[in-house]
This record gives C-alpha cells, sequence and structure tokens, in this order.
C-alpha cells in the first residue's frame, strides 16, 4: 500500500490510502510508526479517517502529502493517531479534518475543555472509559456504541 491508492469495497464505499508515501521516512526511532498505513474511508456521507500510530513527521508529510495531492483529510470520525499519545502532535491534523468524533483507543487525562477548544472537535471517546466501540452507519446516519457506555447516534 501506498499513498493514493484507492481500494472499492462495495457500494458507496470507498478505502484511500494517505500513507505511506515514497521514500518512506527513515532516520529516526519513531520511522515504524511514521510509516504506518492510514486510510480515509467512505462510506455516503460518513466519512472514518485512520491514522494509525503517527507520529510527528508521519503527521506533517500527510498533511504535506494531502494538500499536493487534492486529498480531503476531512472526516467524520478520526481514530486518533497513537492511542492519543502525544495529543499535541495530533493538533494540526485534528483541525483539518475537523472530526465530530475523536476515537481513543487507551485512557488518559486530557485536559478536555481547553483541548476541545483548541481543536474545534466535539467529543472524544476513549476504550478506556468506553469499551470495545463500534461504529455503524446507513452512509448518512451513524450510531456510536461503547461496550460499557452504550449506544447513541452522532448528531451534526
Amino acid at each position: 500500500m501506498r499513498a493514493g491508492g484507492r481500494i472499492a469495497l462495495g457500494k458507496k464505499v470507498e478505502a484511500i490510502v494517505l500513507a505511506p508515501s515514497f521514500p518512506l521516512i527513515a532516520g529516526s526511532r519513531d520511522d515504524l510508526n511514521n510509516n504506518s498505513v492510514v486510510l480515509r474511508l467512505q462510506y455516503g456521507n460518513v466519512s472514518l479517517l485512520m491514522l494509525a500510530d503517527q507520529e510527528e513527521a508521519g503527521l506533517q508529510r500527510l498533511i504535506t502529502w494531502s494538500r499536493q495531492h487534492g486529498v480531503l483529510l476531512h472526516s467524520t470520525i478520526m481514530q486518533v493517531p497513537h492511542h492519543g499519545h502525544n495529543l499535541e502532535q495530533a493538533v494540526p491534523i485534528i483541525q483539518l479534518s475537523q472530526p465530530q468524533l475523536g476515537i481513543i483507543s487507551a485512557q488518559h487525562k486530557l485536559g478536555r475543555e481547553a483541548y476541545l477548544l483548541r481543536t474545534g472537535t466535539t467529543e472524544f471517546i476513549q476504550t478506556g472509559r468506553a469499551g470495545m466501540i463500534t461504529i455503524e452507519t446507513n452512509g448518512d446516519e451513524v450510531q456510536v456504541c461503547g461496550f460499557l457506555s452504550g449506544c447513541r447516534r452522532l448528531d451534526w
């Protein structure tokens, strides 16, 4: 997989590969994370940006690549990179993609109010509090379920 690849997954469903781009990032201890596969899934009017374990260098390259190639990063839902560690590094991509919901596969103290004001993201949900998270959509409406927190519709 490499940036620019597209995968048709069915009627109205497509995955766009956003990273890695070549040449691969090299020369640091974070190379494996920075070269991880990033996907943007689109189903109807709903999109999911999955940022894997990207670190600052990978996120910066992703932003640059998307601008150069005219690929939108705006998404309904975002999987926050690297389990939400170093959220400060993710602020530029969160601001650019403007997700309605950010999913973090961990549990952290986020400094929620200040962070949400800076990023404009309406909400974060964490597996450490909500349990396993599932997302259901028909391409227009979204239902988010946490094993421990129950289900609700995502309003926009």
